[in-house]
């Protein structure tokens, strides 16, 4: 046996083409030699398929799953037309109600946006207390010292009422009569000292500065209508025992208590103004006279 060396096909010794590729052996293409023997080849071994078994439990198990699935569905669609009906319900009955609510949607928003009361600060509140109580001393002042006043001049008009006095007792068991000077001297220092009090005790606290034109209102009131009581207390003095150029000098002090009243009147005014800023209604007045007949009246309309 030989092999072709060109297309390693094996042949017999005696031939001399290739039987596969046509070639000669006489011209060298191929020579005779020692072949190998064909090398035996292992036939693949089948694919092997598993075992069959019976189908029918596996038919059986999914027409169970499939008429599950049809069942649920059928339950569902069932709920959510029962869900349906109360919706259908409410929406056939929902219009008279909505139109009736959104014709009226302004009346809770209006009260809603009512502004808030303003708060007083504490410090004008305490001041206003200060000068509320200061108006009680200054009334309660003007009206003793004018007591005192009408009791004097009627002491200097009454004229002749000590003389009397000894006509009916004799000289020596009538009293001594002090003189008017002496008397009224004394209550004029007192009467001084009393007003200085009054006055100090007002400007002891000082204002805020919302309150400051009330201040210089209100202290224009008290200094003079202190200054104008103890004018007259003066006069009266002074007079000795000339009663009518007392009552002349009184006569010339008419329309004197004008500059008190009005200074008054302007810081009642600014106490009104300080508590409608913030929204409080005032507890106290500022008077302009005192008296049912006014400051002085009762010595002929000062």
């Amino acid at each position: 046996m030989k092999r072709c060396v060109r297309c390693q096909s094996i042949e017999a010794d005696s031939a001399r083409f290739c039987s596969a590729c046509g070639a000669t052996f006489s011209d060298g293409v191929g020579a005779p030699g020692p072949v190998q023997p064909p090398i035996a080849r292992r036939p693949m071994p089948a694919p092997t398929q598993p075992a069959k078994g019976p189908v029918w439990p596996y038919a059986l198990l999914g027409v169970v799953v499939l008429a599950g699935l049809i069942f649920g569905a059928m339950g569902l669609l069932r709920n959510q037309n029962k869900a349906a009906e109360p919706l259908t319900q409410a929406k056939a009955e929902a219009p008279a109600p909505l139109t009736r609510v959104e014709s009226r949607p302004a009346a809770p928003l209006t009260q809603n946006t009512a502004p808030a009361a303003k708060v007083m600060p504490e410090a004008i509140r305490r001041y206003l207390l200060h000068v509320e109580e200061t108006e009680k001393r200054r009334r309660d002042l003007a009206l003793k010292h004018l007591g005192i006043a009408k009791v004097k001049l009627t002491e200097l008009t009454a004229g002749g009422t000590m003389d009397a006095l000894k006509s009916i007792l004799g000289d020596e068991d009538a009293p001594a009569e002090p003189s008017t000077r002496e008397k009224l001297a004394i209550d004029m220092s007192g009467m001084k000292g009393e007003w200085r009090d009054v006055r100090d005790y007002f400007r002891q606290v000082p204002p805020p500065a919302e309150c400051n034109v009330l201040a210089s209102r209100y202290d224009q009131a008290l200094s003079e209508m202190g200054a104008q009581i103890l004018d007259l207390i003066n006069i009266l003095e002074n007079a000795g025992q000339d009663p009518a150029s007392a009552i002349t000098m009184l006569e010339s002090m008419k329309g004197a208590s004008e500059t008190i009243d009005k200074a008054s009147k302007e810081a009642n005014g600014q106490v009104q103004e300080i508590c409608a800023n913030y929204d409080t209604k005032p507890w106290f007045e500022i008077a302009s006279d005192f008296g049912s007949s006014g400051l002085f009246k009762a010595f002929g309309g000062f």
